[in-house]
């Protein structure tokens, strides 16, 4: 039987123990904690101290890859160049031009590099030693755990649906439905390991669709759509038999959940989209209207600068325009993001190479439809340096697909190494 990639790790041996959990803490880690952080009154430093200790956990990962990481990493060469242009222009527009913005650059900068591009370089690699079994396993309990703190939170957010949605103070509507829809997500693609973990699994899958609902943020919603299409439409025959099967359970479970609570979740996850404005600028609850605005001001920023570029932000909103391909246009140009385009054709490219696999893994499939929810979700809210899980995805996916143009004897060796 020939090993997939999470069957073997950089040294051929199995992965060990919860050799996922640093991958999920590096895509989620702050927004799992988030909602104990309420009981604390933690300001920003805290945030700040939690990225750092998973920045220092995936740098011990080093050692167990024999310091050396895949071959495969000069396909992420692209990105690599893209971050340098967007970082240059962030510290050409704070330190040298004196520019303010809503945002904290140094902040900004950090995310990037230090939560983003160092642990996604790392993590590529370190995937390959991820099995189906150990990723189900850290997803499960991470989103449990998340779980856990929403529910000791339940007054909170419950009061803060009675006048529109469900928020908490370092849990914003958009955060807060992001991440119950990548676990939810993760755990509809991955298969349960005994009867227990089902029960939770679909405990656990109800309150995370609850939690999104009740946000009724939009981009999350559309992102869940969009991702569940594309995989129904890009996996084989019985994969999208299944994808489709568990949507199906899911709107199931959703309308029984709204009966049992007496609350119309469908009603108010789709009564966001139905909100309507007749002045973009005087309604201010309709975020989206907001965001049509920043869009048209940011590409006639673009058009203003088209070569190369200006400013990192939006100067309808004084922060970054909530889109990432627009974000791009306005920082580094039809310049830069033309490597942005290389390195998004790139990753088009991974994707089939995977899927089109006759050996494709439930942890290639997670990791792409994760790929998929992050950056369509960035194309309506958060910004370059703030979308770090997609680029540890990203990084992942690169990698590994570089797996599967090894030829088939070596990849049944014991010793195929990408490292």
């Amino acid at each position: 039987m020939i090993s997939t990639p999470d069957q073997i790790g950089g040294d051929g041996r199995p992965d060990s123990g919860w050799s996922a959990l640093p991958l999920i803490l590096a895509l989620y880690g702050y927004e799992i904690v988030a909602p104990f952080l309420e009981f604390v009154g933690a300001g920003r430093g805290v945030s700040s101290i939690l990225r750092f200790g998973i920045l220092a956990m995936t740098l011990c990962l080093l050692p167990r890859l024999g310091f050396r990481l895949s071959r495969a990493s000069f396909l992420l060469l692209p990105f690599l160049c893209f971050a340098l242009l967007y970082a240059l222009r962030l510290i050409e527009n704070h330190y040298l031009r004196g520019l303010v913005w809503a945002d904290d650059p140094v902040r900004g900068l950090f995310l990037l590099v230090g939560a983003g591009v160092v642990p996604g370089v790392i993590l590529a690699t370190y995937s390959l030693r991820i099995s189906e079994t150990r990723l189900f396993r850290a997803v499960l309990t991470c989103a449990a755990v998340y779980c856990v703190g929403l529910t000791l939170n339940l007054d909170t957010l419950a009061a803060q649906v009675e006048f529109g949605q469900a928020a908490l103070g370092k849990l914003n509507p958009i955060s807060l439905g992001a991440l119950s829809v990548s676990f939810a997500l993760c755990l509809l693609l991955l298969p349960a390991q005994g009867q227990a973990s089902a029960i939770t699994k679909w405990l656990v899958i109800g309150v995370l669709l609850a939690a999104t609902a009740y946000s009724q943020a939009r981009g999350p919603l559309v992102s869940f759509g969009v991702t569940l299409a594309l995989m129904a439409i890009l996996m084989r025959t019985k994969d999208r038999r299944a994808i489709l099967g568990a949507t199906v359970l899911l709107f199931g479970l959703v309308a029984i959940l709204s009966a049992v609570s007496g609350q119309d979740m469908i009603g108010r996850a789709i009564g966001r989209f139905l909100l309507s404005s007749h002045d973009f600028i005087s309604a201010d609850h309709d975020t989206a209207s907001l965001r049509l605005v920043s869009w048209h001001v940011a590409w006639a920023q673009f058009l203003d600068h088209p070569f190369a570029g200006d400013i990192v932000y939006s100067r309808f909103l004084n922060q970054y325009p909530h889109n990432y391909l627009l974000e791009s246009l306005i920082s580094v140009g039809v310049l830069g993001t033309t490597v942005l385009i290389v390195y998004l054709g790139l990753c088009g490219r991974a994707v089939l190479q995977i899927i089109r696999s006759h050996q494709v893994s439930r942890v290639d499939i997670v990791l792409i439809a994760l790929l998929i929810k992050e950056f369509t979700a960035l194309q309506f809210s958060g910004a370059i340096w703030s979308g770090t899980a997609y680029i540890v995805l990203s990084f992942a996916v690169l990698v590994r697909s570089a797996y599967y143009r090894v030829p088939v004897t070596e990849r049944a060796t014991r010793n195929f190494r990408y490292a």
